[in-house]
């Protein structure tokens, strides 16, 4: 099976109050694409790079020949107006080879992955038809009405917080997107929610990441990164 890394950087970022989408602020010397960028080139486990930009952006980083150092193929392709239609938009890019590929979608803003996490993800997709990497919450969870009301307190021990990669085998991403295109192509908060929502016998397995891999989404997010980077061994 061919290991396909879609690196999802369509996003504007308005959190991070910059005039730049925040996939491309400097970390280290890199922009946040960049470090994704390196740590799935780095990983003989993947065979192809695809990243998902914002139409305005692509013209501009082909033009500065942005991926000239990675011996890996990588492909550029446009955005959606959602997570969802930007994650649907790289698996039409794969579409007719849905049947020999494995597609692993990761946040570009998720700039800290490990190689470690990576690859336990990509093992696992050999065992499952879908995986996400994520962690146990450590914070009591409240569930509220709209007025901002207490209804519910969830059992912390069966809650988990989802990051990415999030993977599946094409021919799941195929039956599910096909599902999705008929009810209306709504978007969702993630990769898992809408293969979940359209295949709900599917079998996800939950990996545990091991290390730190925040998604860097505030200016304050940022400044951790970067004393993360500065200590790290």
């Amino acid at each position: 099976m061919k290991n396909v890394g879609v690196l999802l950087a369509g996003g504007s970022g308005t959190r991070m109050h910059t005039e730049l989408p925040k996939q491309f602020l400097v970390l280290a010397g890199k922009t946040l694409l960049q470090h994704a960028i390196d740590i799935f080139s780095a990983s003989s486990a993947i065979d192809e790079i695809c990243v998902v930009l914002p139409q305005h952006f692509i013209q501009a980083i082909s033009g500065a020949d942005w991926f000239r150092n990675y011996a890996k193929p990588i492909r550029v392709i446009e955005g959606g107006t959602s997570r969802t239609h930007s994650s649907y938009n790289a698996f039409c890019a794969y579409r007719a080879d849905n049947e020999s590929i494995n597609l692993l979608y990761h946040d570009a803003a998720r700039a800290l992955l490990s190689m470690r996490d990576l690859e336990n993800v990509i093992r696992a997709l050999e065992l499952y038809d879908g995986v996400v990497l994520g962690t146990p919450v450590v914070d009591t969870i409240y569930e509220l009405d709209e007025s901002k009301t207490l209804q519910r307190i969830p059992e912390r021990e069966h809650l988990w917080c989802a990051q990415t990669p999030q993977a599946f085998r094409g021919v799941q991403l195929a039956a599910a997107f096909t599902r999705w295109e008929k009810k209306g192509a709504m978007p969702y908060s993630d990769d898992v929610s809408l293969v979940k929502a359209m295949l709900p016998n599917i079998d996800i397995h939950l990996a545990e990441s091991q290390d730190f891999n925040m998604k860097i989404t505030t200016p304050t997010d940022l400044l951790v990164a970067e004393y993360y980077l500065s200590k790290k061994i």
